[in-house]
């Protein structure tokens, strides 16, 4: 409860719950923390703008550094995101240590490390070389390039198949916060 609170993630309790009543230990309200299949989320741009949406299904069926890289999205602010709509997916709902209690865990605790980042274990497609392979760079590459460089970078859309570096440099390519 309380890291889901912390983290917004959660609806405002039923206005039947009476915080006098609910313990630190209480069980998040059945269907909170699913993902919701009727639900689409942003995903990204095409190339001329148009946002591309996904439903939780799609996000299951990738790999689990896609999957950490798309649900630590933070901008744009505006759309549904994926840690919005495929909470299990994302990990939102782990469940928390059972003895924690607000009184022991202070407002400055961090989110979990890694989620915000560039990923510099992982390469992304750039572009073919000229003998058709693909070539692939990792964000300390990109990092050292020229914000015009790096906007172009960040905002290829295809190939859809391949891992892209708004996939995995995330904090380079502007989805962090500051």
């Amino acid at each position: 409860d309380t890291c889901l609170d912390t983290c917004g993630v959660c609806s405002p309790a039923p206005p039947s719950v009476s915080p006098t009543t609910q313990s630190p230990t209480d069980a998040p309200t059945p269907g909170l923390c699913e993902d919701d299949d009727n639900a689409d989320f942003y995903w990204r741009d095409k190339s001329n703008g148009e946002p591309i949406f996904k439903d939780c299904e799609w996000l299951r069926e990738k790999g689990s550094t896609t999957v950490n890289t798309i649900c630590a999205m933070v901008a744009p602010t505006d759309k549904v995101l994926a840690k919005d709509t495929c909470l299990d997916t994302c990990g939102v709902c782990s469940p928390a240590p059972p003895s924690v209690s607000p009184t022991t865990q202070s407002p400055t605790d961090a989110p979990t490390p890694g989620l915000c980042e560039d990923d510099d274990n992982t390469k992304f497609y750039w572009k073919d070389k000229s003998n058709g392979k693909p070539l692939k760079k990792y964000c300390s590459w990109l990092r050292n390039k020229g914000n015009k460089t790096i906007n172009k970078v960040c905002a290829m859309v295809e190939p859809t198949d391949k891992v892209l570096a708004k996939d995995t440099c995330l904090d380079t390519c502007g989805f962090c916060s500051p």
